[in-house]
């Protein structure tokens, strides 16, 4: 605890500087001061007593030493006239050579000066006493503090100086006019006007880092600058303004709440009928549609190219082929048949066989055939496991074949299928449906729509032999580091080069070596003044050096982009290459000089394909988003540049509030206070609402569906609110049903997808998946982890990914940062026990970000009692500590990093007043660790919670500041949080990682131009069609068989080209394709193989 946090006269030492006077008594020794020497002001006289003006040197304001909580502490003056009815200073009030020391003084008002052309700002104060003399209306002049108030009297006096500024500018403009957007740049221009290259006023701006954008000023000192409006002349005008509604301050709200009337969750029917049976399937409500609005789904679904929906009478097998022997001549290359399932397996048949597609025939000499196989997965064999499946008879293509497994019989086939293939209606008498793949290579799962290229394993595939990779000259791509002595590096990383030439074997590459400006050129000479130390970590220069590589070293693509200095030096390098290398986006504006120096171009460096250009965006989709909270999933998505939302839901006031803040132009956006089921009742209902967004209007919908029904954090998740929680993760869900969007995107936490005590059998995670795949989405889920993506946050999310038929699924973003400390974790496991969908700990390009990397330039708080930071507005804590606590937290030691209760406890540091007396303190008082990663931030900033407790800072004896909340959560500077300080935590904590929402928001882009780029080469565009025309998908040609193909060069796949394997030396038991090696190069290779799976 410092002892600059107390008025000096608490400490029982204290001498002060004069002997101590009354103040009674030091009014009339300074009112004759006064008088003798003449002085005179020009203020008006109040109540017929002129005004006085005494000046105060030497002061410090704190709270009464009688008040209950934080006695003698200092405080500023702008939380005195918000939330303090009394407060005391010391100091030395004088009058020319007059000069009396006073304490314990209490103060009744605050009045500032300095309105209308004056850039100076004077503060008074006024005490009861000085208020009431009857011959003069006293003022006390702040002056010069002491030593150490100094810091709270110039946060102070720039806070008074910018609400003067502001009651000013709001005076001038149009009545009921003024709102949060003003102060983002028109504020600026304003005051520059006004005040041009006026001394007092360059060196206030200065002091606030010469921002142009004023918002969160605004916002943060909000009810002191409302304070300040009251006691004008003018009060009426200056509250009528909009902004003080927008910030929630006043009776008015920016956004009119709904009323609440659903007190159960709105569920479609489909949606539903999948969870019904769901422990929390009592919260639900089903609801039919409006016939209208179920019409203008199913136009929906025909434009997107969704099948007409199934009818009951079709949901049961109806055998169009009968069983018994087959000969070798009634199969063909692409027929579907039936086999036996292996006597000891752990698959699951709800059939009466395994089904498989054949893709190649080999004719024996005993008359028999052996057929190489790609194998049809059941639902069961998915991640959809033992749940409700509503689609009957639908099989997914796999990738997994049996070619390297011991060979299928003709002989041992059942009957042969019949299969519709990507059929327009699921009313088929069929035997079986087959719409999509489902991917699970390599432990991830997804489904995506069966093209005709996909009837066929890496084996047959019709570019097998090509032997061409899919880079060119020109290419950005990230090589691995070349292995010394036979050794990769501890700790290798991607580096960036450039393709320069290929060689016509395919396997070697010159690429051009690029320096990293902030790693790689420290010690170089510039042509400008800039310390390269600090440049952006993603900023590349260009070199002259070649060198060879093997193909096998390049991990995949890059994008970078040339910027001209000027942009670079200014901080105007557009997102995504401002994003610290997210995406992998990479930016160059310089080049090496044979003389080793960093000189700057003026056009692109040389040849190369340049990556992505940021202003030519796609025209966005439309956006929905639920459960929007601040909106920080919002614009991290938009900031790809694929979707832009134009309606968001939410419940909590200062959460829709803060979205609205923060929109670029608020009337243009739907921001609707209110609960997600009011809003799908009402559009269920066919009535058409202002507020409620039409079918055919959404083109996208994100959700960050309540994750407190599934955390792990939560206490009794059975309990009514747990239970209210965990039901909503079916809004998305019948949102999808409903409006039928091109795209989406849902985040929960990963421990959605964990069993529940007691109700094992309920696997909400593999319902979810089974009712979208059902529906007809492609899909992808898995971890995204916050520093994988750039952030200085440990925080793992399961993120689901859908698309419609057809188009490009959006699936994991690059990992483009190491893990601090890689632990494995999955989603879970397949019905054979393999884990799905892990985490991966890939080389890359960028270690993780530190702490100290994401929050140093901060600026000291000490224990944070200033409560007010003029560069940082939200660099305050969200409650002080009291004196208690803040004793204890100035004993946690600060070395070896990661101290908290528990070791300074064993250390004997806390005496006995101080101890919790808790049975298990945990992670209580735990400092954070400025060389690691934040933990998760939760909505909750409490250093006792035994869970959540390390929120302490690294090296000051605080909890952190909501600005370092921010960071962590990677909420720019810019952007505004309504509400009070504890609920701007909440906004934190409930809000996706701004990183990850900037890395998901990528890959969308990346998928939506990808569909652009193919539709417009194909002739004609079919997406859209009135009749689904599918591209030949509805008809695929069959592949040419074994004997037509036995010209062809049979190559192993490596790497990304290995699409479906079987697990080596099995007989036909079917492999997961989880854990999938790399196929032999050598027979002697797969021997070796062999033997180890024996």
């Amino acid at each position: 605890m410092s002892p600059s946090d107390y008025a000096r006269n608490r400490a029982a030492n204290w001498t002060p500087p004069h002997p101590i006077t009354e103040e009674d008594k030091a009014i009339r020794s300074l009112k004759k001061a006064w008088l003798k020497a003449g002085k005179q002001t020009s203020w008006p006289s109040s109540a017929g007593k002129e005004v006085m003006i005494v000046k105060l040197h030497d002061f410090e304001i704190y709270h009464p030493p009688h008040k209950a909580k934080f006695p003698y502490e200092l405080t500023s003056l702008h939380l005195h006239s918000v939330k303090a009815s009394k407060l005391n200073f010391n100091g030395i009030l004088s009058i020319g050579r007059t000069q009396h020391y006073v304490e314990l003084v209490d103060i009744v008002h605050t009045s500032i000066e300095g309105y209308g052309d004056d850039a100076s700002t004077k503060i008074y104060i006024q005490s009861r006493l000085a208020g009431r003399d009857r011959e003069f209306d006293i003022w006390y002049e702040l002056k010069a503090p002491c030593e150490h108030y100094r810091l709270y009297q110039e946060a102070f006096l720039w806070i008074a100086t910018f609400a003067k500024h502001t009651i000013d500018y709001m005076e001038v403009q149009p009545s009921s006019s003024v709102t949060l957007s003003h102060f983002r740049d028109d504020f600026h221009e304003w005051l520059q006007q006004k005040f041009g290259n006026d001394p007092e006023f360059t060196t206030w701006l200065a002091t606030c880092g010469d921002r142009t954008d004023f918002r969160s000023d605004i916002n943060t000192y909000v009810d002191f600058l409302r304070n300040q409006c009251i006691g004008q002349p003018t009060s009426k005008s200056l509250l009528r303004h909009p902004v003080w509604s927008e910030c929630l301050r006043g009776e008015r709200e920016a956004i009119p709440a709904q009323p609440v009337v659903c007190n159960k969750t709105i569920a479609t029917p489909f949606v539903y009928d999948h969870f019904k049976k769901m422990y929390f399937g009592k919260r639900l409500e089903k609801m039919q549609p409006d016939e209208k609005v179920q019409s203008q789904t199913d136009e929906r679904k025909l434009a997107l190219g969704f099948p007409e929906d199934q009818e009951e009478s079709k949901k049961t097998r109806s055998r169009t082929t009968s069983s018994g022997p087959v000969s070798r001549d009634s199969i063909n290359v692409g027929d579907v048949v039936e086999v036996q399932p292996d006597d000891e397996t752990r698959w699951s048949s709800a059939g009466q066989g395994w089904a498989a597609y054949v893709q190649g025939i080999k004719p024996l000499k005993n008359g028999d055939a052996k057929l190489d196989v790609i194998w049809l997965y059941e639902p069961s064999n998915t991640v959809i496991s033992d749940m409700t499946y509503l689609v009957k008879k639908e099989l997914f293509f796999s990738d997994h074949c049996n070619c390297d497994c011991e060979s299928l019989l003709v002989s041992e086939v059942l009957r042969k299928c019949t299969v519709a293939w990507n059929p327009d209606s699921l009313n088929t008498d069929a035997d079986y449906i087959v719409r999509q793949k489902v991917n699970v290579a390599e432990g991830s799962h997804s489904w995506v729509t069966l093209k005709e290229k996909e009837r066929y394993c890496c084996h047959y595939a019709p570019d097998r032999n090509t032997g061409q990779p899919s880079y060119k000259v020109g290419d950005c791509v990230y090589i691995l580091p070349k292995a010394k002595g036979g050794k990769h590096e501890e700790q290798p990383t991607l580096e960036p080069v450039v393709i320069e030439q290929i060689n016509e074997d395919f396997d070697d590459v010159m690429t051009r070596k690029l320096l990293r400006v902030n790693r790689d050129c420290r010690g170089m000479t510039s042509t400008s003044a800039r310390d390269l130390a600090k440049a952006a970590p993603n900023e590349l220069a260009w070199t002259e050096e070649l060198d060879t590589v093997s193909m096998s070293r390049i991990v995949r693509k890059c994008h970078i982009r040339y910027f001209h200095h000027d942009e670079v030096l200014n901080n105007r390098v557009p997102s995504p290459y401002s994003k610290q290398g997210q995406g992998d986006y990479w930016f160059v504006s310089s080049r090496i000089t044979k003389n080793g120096r960093l000189e700057y171009t003026t056009r692109q460096p040389g040849p190369f394909n340049q990556g992505m250009n940021p202003d030519k965006l796609p025209v966005p989709l439309r956006g929905m988003s639920l459960f929007s909270g601040g909106g920080n999933l919002d614009r991290g998505l938009e900031e790809g540049g694929a979707v832009k939302f134009k309606t968001a839901v939410d419940l909590a006031q200062e959460a829709i509030h803060t979205h609205r803040a923060n929109a670029d132009v608020p009337e243009n956006h739907n921001f609707y206070y209110g609960s997600v089921d009011d809003y799908l009742k009402a559009r269920l209902s066919g009535k058409e609402v202002k507020d409620i967004a039409r079918i055919g209007d959404v083109q996208y919908i994100a959700a960050g569906s309540p994750c407190p029904g599934f955390s792990l954090l939560q206490p009794d998740f059975e309990s009514n609110k747990s239970v209210g929680h965990a039901s909503h993760v079916t809004t998305w869900l019948s949102f999808v049903d409903t409006y039928r969007p091109e795209r989406g995107l849902m985040e929960n936490v990963v421990s959605m997808s964990a069993k529940r005590k007691g109700f094992e059998q309920e696997k909400v995670f593999s319902q979810v998946v089974a009712c979208l795949v059902g529906l007809g989405y492609q899909v992808w889920f898995g971890i995204v982890d916050s520093e994988t993506c750039g952030s200085a946050q440990s925080r793992a999310r399961l993120f689901i990914s859908i698309a419609a038929p057809g188009l490009t699924l959006a699936e994991r973003p690059s990992q483009t940062h190491k893990y601090r400390n890689f632990r494995p974790r999955s989603i879970g496991q397949t019905e054979i026990g393999e884990n799905f969908s892990s985490r991966q700990d890939p080389v890359t390009p960028f270690p993780f970000t530190t702490i100290g990397q994401a929050t140093g330039h901060l600026p000291p708080l000490g224990t944070g009692s200033v409560q007010a930071c003029i560069p940082f507005p939200d660099h305050r804590v969200v409650r002080v500590a009291n004196e208690l606590d803040r004793q204890l937290i100035g004993r946690i030691p600060l070395l070896p990093a990661g101290q908290g209760y528990v070791e300074a406890f064993e250390q004997g540091l806390i005496p006995k007043r101080l101890q919790k007396g808790k049975k298990n303190p945990g992670k209580s008082f735990k400092r954070v660790v400025e060389a690691g990663t934040f933990p998760t931030v939760t909505t909750n900033v409490n250093p006792a919670d035994a869970h959540c407790g390390q929120v302490l800072h690294y090296k000051e004896d605080r909890i952190l500041s909501i600005q370092e909340g921010r960071m962590a959560q990677g909420i720019p500077d810019h952007e505004v949080l309504i509400g009070s300080l504890s609920q701007q935590w909440g906004i934190i904590g409930n809000a996706v990682d701004r990183h990850v929402a900037v890395a998901n928001g990528l890959v969308l882009r990346e998928a939506v131009e990808k569909d652009l780029e193919g539709a417009a080469l194909a002739q004609p565009p079919q997406h859209h069609s009135k009749k689904r025309a599918r591209g030949g998908d509805d008809e695929l040609s069959s592949p040419k068989s074994t004997t037509e193909k036995s010209s062809a060069k049979r190559q192993k796949p490596t790497g990304s080209q290995q699409q479906a394997t079987a697990a080596p030396g099995l007989r036909r038991t079917r492999h997961s394709g989880m854990k999938v090696k790399f196929l032999p190069r050598s027979m002697a290779e797969k021997r070796r193989w062999d033997g180890d799976s024996e």
